[in-house]
């Protein structure tokens, strides 16, 4: 051989390059043994040592035989072979290059080689862990963008726990937890990894922090480049999700793994990373499960959170729970809502859109409501509780009071429809009734006293039971009975009706001293009628009151009793329909038993339609009486007479105005000539008509027989005894001028 400086031709190597092919003159790297070119095929080369030191080159060295030819069992990948750089000066690599026509390795030819080892499988954990590290120290010599895009669609990595040996290509792989951008807790790995989710070997993140590896810290940006993810929480949200799908990966579920999916998937939903709908496959504990052994094992959709949620009261809140249970609920365990911190309002909003139904009190009303749908129902609920059935119900008002004053208007209203149409309260008789039913007691004992005595009589009201009364002393719980469970306070306008109920559906029962204490109590409350047109109405049709002639008449058809000068009219005007109140109902026993003083009840009796009968009505009904022909017996003519005349100046115009149109007074009768021929038959015939009132008011039918009737203007007085005109007193009535019986005495009055 030539030594190393003197010059070939191209025919000197032309010359010797196929006998020199032919020739075992070569030593491979890692082998003892000499080969020759041709043996050693086309896949032999000279190490480049700007790409790594020998370490690096025996990474790529393919097995071979004893021979120099490679294993058949790497045949499939690509074959490298390198000339032992211990026999090789840096004079002697170009005389091998030019006689035998060997190349430098190329960084392209040592990717290609990796990732051919890769798909036969013909490569060691470490192996390829060294080699990828190779190829990243190098990826910057690489010429062609062909050879990025290789690693790209062909690179496989490691991934999964630490004795995994999975390898994945880079696109599904994605980086750890600890190296991520995302601030998904590592707690999570393992249970991602279970959900499907390729994590690269913990060999890769100790590389990158290894600091004796040349560029290790940006190992993750080259590998992020060729593909490697890094998880999103949106991603890890749906992964975590997905262990609820099957019943084998919930069986294997410990609490606290649970806990840790749902925190991080509640601030998930708060992000808006997962939707209603992904939230639907969730599995959750259930009060009666023991979380700490068990996995969650009920949907959400079954469950509702608790009523605590909304009542402040805990004690409260637990026993309508215990109530709720009874008809049916169950509810979440209390892992979601205790001892959570600031989270809890996240973890309750997604448990909600993930299917949890709340325990707001429209729905807690809703249902408690199923517990009054019968008494036998809300027997058996208050057995399941120990408790009696009274108190059931004071659990469920302390709730609503509770809840009243926390929701809105629009609940507020929601809540007073479904519980007046539903919620049964104890009546005072024992029996349950729909509160709206009902009546909250009166406050003023007379009228507690009156509802009695009207309860005795079939009547009066129904009040609610003495523990729910009590229930309603303190004006909040007061108020929630009225505005949503319309129970109705018996004020005086409630008993007022009642008092009118009772006596429009039972008068004919009811005792003169009962009307007497219900006038009286009417009485003293008058204030109240005069208030209300329709209250006043009422009454003054229900209310029917002993009338002198025996029956019961409404306020409005009967007079106050006449006075004392009105005593001896008193038949006369009951005879012309001139109805009077019965005096029983003003007499001294009976204003005792009304208990009121007479000028109120007096009062009363004016408000309801009683009417005074003053001089000028008493005179209309005689008039009636008269135009009937029923006022003309003689005593009673006469003492209607001197009583209008007595009241003539008390009378209004009209009322003189009837009497002149409709008095009949009674005619002197006609003198009998016979007994006026002697001076002293005419003296015996005046003595005879200056009596004639006796002879009439003694019956007598010869007087009646002689009985005459005019109108007042029609008649003149008699002339005065032995005067002129007197004489002729006879000829003047033939002549027929009618004369005012002697028995009215004289007009001055002018009537």
């Amino acid at each position: 051989m030539q030594p190393a400086d003197s010059p070939l031709s191209l025919a000197d190597v032309s010359t010797w390059r196929p006998r020199l092919s032919a020739a075992r003159i070569l030593q491979l790297s890692g082998s003892k043994q000499l080969v020759s070119k041709n043996d050693a095929g086309q896949q032999l080369y000279i190490w480049d040592w700007s790409l790594g030191s020998q370490q690096d080159m025996e990474l790529f060295i393919s097995p071979s035989t004893s021979n120099g030819t490679t294993d058949s069992s790497s045949a499939s990948a690509t074959q490298l072979q390198f000339l032992d750089p211990a026999i090789l000066s840096s004079d002697s690599v170009g005389v091998v290059q030019r006689l035998l026509g060997l190349k430098r390795v190329q960084p392209e030819q040592l990717v290609e080689h990796f990732l051919s080892l890769q798909e036969t499988g013909d490569f060691t954990d470490q192996k390829h862990l060294q080699q990828l590290l190779f190829v990243f120290r190098n990826c910057s010599k690489l010429k062609a963008d062909a050879a990025e895009q290789q690693l790209k669609s062909r690179l496989f990595l490691r991934t999964g726990a630490v004795e995994s040996d999975t390898y994945h290509r880079v696109n599904l792989a994605y980086a750890p937890l600890a190296v991520g951008h995302n601030s998904i807790p590592a707690a999570l790995a393992d249970d991602l990894t279970a959900a499907g989710v390729h994590f690269l070997h913990v060999q890769y993140r100790d590389c990158a922090q290894d600091a004796n590896i040349q560029g290790g810290s940006e190992l993750w940006g080259w590998l992020r480049r060729l593909g490697l993810k890094d998880l999103t929480r949106a991603e890890a949200a749906k992964h975590l999700l997905s262990l609820y799908d099957s019943s084998s990966t919930r069986d294997s579920m410990t609490q606290q793994q649970h806990m840790q999916h749902l925190q991080f998937l509640a601030a998930a939903y708060d992000e808006r990373h997962i939707t209603d709908q992904q939230l639907q496959s969730l599995y959750v504990y259930s009060e009666q499960q023991p979380a700490a052994q068990a996995a969650p094992a009920a949907k959400c959709s079954q469950l509702r959170w608790p009523v605590s949620g909304w009542c402040s009261r805990i004690m409260l809140a637990q026993s309508i729970e215990s109530q709720l249970r009874t008809a049916g609920w169950s509810f979440v365990h209390p892992c979601y809502h205790q001892n959570l911190g600031d989270e809890r309002h996240a973890m309750r909003a997604m448990l909600f859109r993930a299917g949890v139904q709340q325990s707001k009190p429209l729905q807690v009303v809703s249902k408690l409501l199923e517990l009054h749908s019968s008494s036998k129902h809300q027997q058996e609920a208050a057995a399941a509780l120990s408790i009696t059935a009274q108190d059931l119900v004071l659990l469920q008002l302390e709730y609503l009071a509770d809840s009243y004053g926390k929701v809105s208007a629009v609940v507020r209203n929601q809540l007073a429809d479904l519980c007046q149409k539903q919620f049964r309260l104890q009546s005072s008789s024992g029996e349950w009734a729909l509160a709206s039913k009902l009546h909250l007691p009166p406050h003023d004992s007379t009228s507690r006293d009156l509802l009695a005595d009207l309860g005795q009589s079939g009547g009066g009201l129904q009040l609610v039971a003495a523990d729910f009364a009590e229930f309603a002393t303190d004006d909040g719980q007061r108020l929630m009975l009225t505005k949503l469970l319309g129970v109705k306070q018996a004020d005086t306008a409630v008993v007022i009706r009642a008092v009118a109920d009772l006596h429009s559906r039972s008068s004919d029962v009811l005792s003169i001293q009962q009307r007497l204490r219900h006038l009286g109590y009417l009485a003293r409350h008058a204030s109240v009628l005069q208030e209300s047109e329709s209250l006043l109405s009422l009454v003054q049709q229900s209310i029917l009151l002993p009338s002198s002639i025996g029956n019961y008449c409404r306020a409005d058809q009967l007079f106050l009793p006449l006075g004392s000068h009105f005593h001896s009219l008193q038949e006369d005007m009951d005879a012309a329909g001139m109805c009077f109140l019965d005096s029983i109902v003003s007499s001294d026993s009976s204003i005792s038993s009304a208990g009121v003083r007479k000028e109120v009840l007096d009062s009363l009796l004016t408000v309801l339609g009683v009417k005074r009968a003053d001089e000028s009505r008493v005179v209309q009904y005689m008039m009636k009486l008269h135009a009937s022909g029923r006022g003309t017996d003689t005593a009673s003519q006469l003492a209607h007479v001197h009583f209008i005349e007595a009241n003539w100046h008390n009378l209004n115009d009209s009322t003189k105005s009837l009497v002149r149109k409709q008095l009949q007074l009674r005619l002197q009768p006609p003198i009998d000539r016979r007994r006026c021929s002697s001076s002293s038959s005419f003296s015996s015939s005046v003595a005879d008509s200056s009596n004639i009132s006796e002879g009439v008011d003694s019956g007598s039918d010869a007087a009646v027989s002689e009985e005459f009737w005019a109108a007042p203007s029609s008649m003149y007085e008699l002339p005065a005894a032995n005067s002129q005109e007197w004489s002729l007193q006879g000829t003047m009535q033939q002549a027929g001028m009618k004369f005012l019986h002697t028995m009215y005495g004289s007009g001055e009055n002018g009537a």
